[in-house]
């Protein structure tokens, strides 16, 4: 790509982040998320000094909750469907407006058109949805989801205007809780005081982290989520954006059709698992991939691909350390090596998994590490455990 190419590509780059306190005070944007009950308006408070991310939802009337309320309560007695699997909005609106209408009849509970929409958007939003944070989940343009703790206000953070405060905040411990457990079950994972600690993965690939309780979090139970794009980026869309060169890019698509070991390394949402499923786009298609991952974040565009993650076990550790059904990083690889795989992709390296890591570069893998200073620190105890001839020298 010759350089008059590229100068026009930097021209037309879209700017992202406002560059002074100037161009704060301007912000004041408005835009749908539900139609027409929730929105999203991002504004320049001057008390604070800074921008904030505001949900626009309905205001209920006194007679409306108590309404939504109770037939929040019956439809939460009699529910017999799973949500985790209805990908698709259309399935869950007609189930959940049967359920409505069933209830309001039953009952004899009369109200006005206009106040059933509002009472029906709550109803599919905490019940169906992801209640409070809903509006939040759908937000195309939100990279992650920060609770703090009870009492805190959620923060966001926005692909083109950063870190904001909102204006949602769970204000009792034990709706927090309860919500904290509501994603460990979509998550299909489990979180107690006993385990407090959770990672996870959504059926939309977005990556939860939580705690519970406050033994762990003193402000009470927290969480993270961690939204990834449902289409992926690509090279081009990298070199749009003035990320990386199209050499640089040329390069490792010469190295991958090689077969040559790749590591992706960078701070913490520096764009490793992005870069990753970038670098995936240069495996020829008929060719098999297997990643394998402690939390699933991979989104590679390929048929021929088996996305594995590893499981945590159940009940008390034996000698070993082990839980009973627990299946690791390390199980996960050796049971490929049977399956014949063109290219291994082993996800995020953070010590102990560095016995997968050396094991995989004998067979050519890509990964992701924090840097790769720490990356040779923290993977050369493990090293000792490797035997020298499963090492490539080439690699």
């Amino acid at each position: 790509m010759n350089e008059r190419i590229l100068r026009r590509l930097r021209f037309n780059k879209r700017k992202l982040m406002p560059e002074t306190k100037e161009d704060l005070k301007s912000v004041d944007i408005l835009y749908p998320i539900v139609k027409p009950f929730s929105y999203i308006k991002i504004v320049y408070k001057p008390e604070e000094a800074n921008i904030v991310y505001e949900v626009k939802e309905p205001v209920l009337a006194e007679s409306e909750k108590r309404t939504l309320g109770r037939v929040k309560g019956v439809i939460s007695e009699i529910l017999d469907v799973d949500f985790f699997g209805l990908k698709t909005s259309p399935i869950i609106k007609e189930y959940m407006n049967s359920k409505m209408e069933e209830i309001l009849k039953k009952y004899s509970i009369k109200i006005i058109p206009e106040s059933r929409k509002k009472i029906f958007y709550y109803l599919l939003r905490d019940l169906a949805g992801y209640g409070r944070v809903d509006s939040l989940m759908h937000d195309i343009y939100l990279e992650d989801i920060h609770c703090d703790g009870v009492g805190i206000p959620i923060y966001v953070t926005h692909r083109n205007y950063g870190s904001m405060r909102t204006n949602i905040m769970f204000e009792a411990e034990e709706e927090l809780e309860s919500f904290v457990i509501k994603l460990a079950q979509w998550c299909r994972r489990h979180i107690s005081v006993a385990e407090p600690l959770m990672d996870g993965s959504l059926y939309d690939g977005s990556r939860v982290q939580a705690t519970y309780g406050n033994d762990v979090t003193r402000n009470g139970p927290t969480f993270t989520i961690r939204k990834f794009r449902e289409t992926p980026l690509t090279p081009v869309d990298l070199i749009l954006n003035g990320t990386i060169n199209s050499e640089i890019l040329a390069y490792f698509w010469l190295a991958i059709e090689n077969r040559a070991s790749v590591l992706v390394s960078g701070g913490t949402a520096t764009g490793k698992t992005t870069f990753l499923n970038v670098l995936s786009i240069f495996i020829t298609p008929d060719s098999k991939i297997v990643s394998i991952e402690d939390t699933a974040e991979l989104n590679i565009p390929h048929e021929h691909w088996i996305p594995a993650v590893a499981r945590p076990g159940y009940g008390t550790p034996d000698s070993m350390g082990r839980r009973y059904g627990e299946v690791t990083m390390f199980d996960i690889l050796k049971s490929s090596l049977r399956q014949r795989p063109d290219y291994i992709i082993v996800g995020e390296v953070r010590g102990a998994e560095a016995y997968v890591l050396f094991q995989g570069m004998a067979n050519r893998t890509c990964r992701s590490c924090n840097n790769p200073q720490r990356q040779y620190r923290v993977s050369y105890k493990e090293a000792y455990n490797t035997s020298y001839q499963s090492l490539s020298i080439s690699s």
